[in-house]
């Protein structure tokens, strides 16, 4: 398994990234954006702020995320029902 991470992008079929305690902020594009089949990224405690968007998914990525996690000042949060489960 392949994993890279350039920004806040995660790419690389089934990688898994736990983001925990962390400021992601000012990005034109996504804060977290997970692209890849399979890959998964968990956030907690994480503040997401002004960003393009906040989290993004495609090709079957997932963003768990535990709910304690600040989304403010992005142009769009993202659709946190789509982009992953929430616990």
């Amino acid at each position: 398994m392949a994993l890279l991470l350039t920004a806040s992008r995660v790419t690389g079929s089934g990688a898994q990234v736990f983001v925990k305690n962390t400021t992601i902020r000012d990005n034109s594009g996504a804060g977290i954006n997970v692209g890849a089949s399979g890959s998964q990224v968990a956030i907690s405690e994480v503040s997401l702020l002004y960003n393009g968007s906040a989290l993004t998914t495609a090709a079957g990525g997932t963003i768990v995320s535990f709910k304690n996690n600040v989304l403010f000042g992005n142009k769009k949060d993202g659709d946190v029902a789509v982009a992953g489960v929430l616990r």
